[in-house]
């Protein structure tokens, strides 16, 4: 049913992201996130926060402008070691060609 095709995986790709991540409420989240970001050459397009209806699913949502997907790599390991960050981020690239 399936033609069979030959699929060329990339290890090294620039892509906006999309990145999730739950969270314990407090104070400096938003200017953490921004630093972790700056250091690893990582621009922030949009940060989005509903809010908190429920401590137990308390989430945000950032996206970025195009970068590599080493330095999201390096964005993501280093925001799920603070303090505040409850259990691991949920990450992919942003696959809308009019984004790119």
């Amino acid at each position: 049913f399936n033609p069979p095709s030959v699929a060329n995986y990339v290890q090294k790709y620039d892509s906006v992201f999309y990145l999730r991540l739950k969270y314990t409420d407090s104070i400096g989240i938003t200017r953490q996130c921004g630093e972790v970001c700056e250091k690893h050459g990582v621009s922030i397009h949009s940060i989005l926060q509903n809010p908190i209806t429920s401590m137990a699913s308390a989430a945000f949502v950032i996206v970025t402008e195009k970068v590599s997907n080493t330095n999201m790599k390096k964005v993501v390991a280093e925001l799920e070691d603070l303090d505040w960050v409850s259990g691991p981020a949920f990450w992919m690239p942003v696959l809308r060609p009019d984004w790119v």
